[in-house]
């Protein structure tokens, strides 16, 4: 019975050509066109930008700068990313049917895998182990500690498994 809250975090808020944007660094190995192209569709500045708008902020979308520093040379690269109003009320009818669906999965106590680029993205999943043995359930227990995040207070506490 808890609310389902939607949180993130960027780096600043600031205007550019008299227009408000989110700004948020990212550090990178490799710049070019591809992680120039990275940044069009990410929900993250959807997110960002839908949830400035509730404050009564007028964003329209979002500055990423990125940071290559590499043993023999650093670079620096910066997108704009609109996002205009329809597209972020797509954005926003997909999330809530997301979480639709998240509530119908916790209602039954089951939770899809997802089974592609997620289990090795940003440094890998740490619930890889558990995809790769058969009574995951059973093994779950010794090998994880269960904790709940709390995004407000940005602690995490350890909580009691059941069975």
């Amino acid at each position: 019975d808890e609310p389902i809250l939607y949180t993130g975090r960027f780096d600043m808020v600031g205007e550019y050509n008299k227009g408000c944007y989110v700004l948020d660094d990212k550090t990178t190995g490799q710049l070019g066109a591809s992680w120039l192209n990275n940044w069009k569709l990410r929900s993250q500045f959807s997110g960002y930008t839908w949830g400035l708008q509730q404050e009564g902020y007028p964003c329209l979308g979002a500055i990423v700068r990125g940071q290559s520093f590499l043993k023999t040379k650093f670079g620096f690269a910066e997108v704009l990313e609109l996002r205009p109003n329809w597209m972020i009320e797509e954005w926003f009818n997909q999330m809530l049917r997301r979480i639709k669906y998240m509530i119908e999965l916790w209602d039954h106590g089951f939770w899809d895998q997802n089974l592609d680029a997620s289990c090795s993205a940003y440094g890998g999943c740490s619930f890889l182990k558990l995809c790769q043995v058969k009574n995951w359930e059973n093994w779950a227990k010794n090998e994880y500690v269960r904790s709940r995040w709390n995004p407000i207070l940005g602690e995490r506490e350890e909580i009691e498994c059941e069975g």
